[in-house]
């Protein structure tokens, strides 16, 4: 039996517990009840899925960039690689909310991952990344200041 905390269940009946090291971001742990009781899991092994919930729940802390944005590189918390941050940008209105779910067995599924926005691809650094990671990441960043960073990281050049 699993010591891992209980988060809800989806809509397909299977539990879903968070991870030892939880990814739960800011400001989505309220909402994660009401998502995973929408989603249907179709025996997937592995799947992210964005849930609209009809009502602004939050703000994106994921945005496009452009020429006139300030980029920087850092490595968040329990994270192995750099992420691209934007400082001069707040984060922006949603109702969405994405989760990353992984089976564990045939009746529990564990909480990779949660955030208020829509789902973006993986970093290039992330082991699921694939040939989209480096434009989608050269064309979209966090905004700084709102995903806690291990101190020193920070740096313009970039990793990829």
């Amino acid at each position: 039996m699993s010591t891992q905390k209980t988060l809800g269940r989806l809509k397909s009946g299977e539990e879903v517990v968070d991870r030892e090291v939880s990814h739960i971001h800011a400001g989505a742990e309220e909402f994660i009840f009401e998502a995973l009781a929408r989603i249907e899991s179709r025996k997937f092994p592995r799947f992210k899925e964005t849930i609209d919930l009809g009502r602004v729940i939050g703000r994106s802390n994921r945005v496009s960039t452009g020429p006139g944005d300030e980029i920087v590189f850092a490595q968040r918390v329990n994270r192995p690689g750099l992420s691209r941050f934007v400082k001069n940008r707040e984060p922006e209105p949603t109702t969405m909310i994405t989760v990353k779910l992984h089976r564990l067995s045939d009746t529990q599924y564990e909480l990779r991952t949660a955030y208020i926005g829509e789902a973006g691809v993986a970093e290039p650094w992330d082991e699921d990344a694939k040939s989209d990671s480096i434009p989608f990441w050269s064309a979209h960043a966090l905004c700084w200041g709102y995903e806690p960073v291990v101190p020193g990281t920070e740096t313009v050049d970039c990793p990829w």
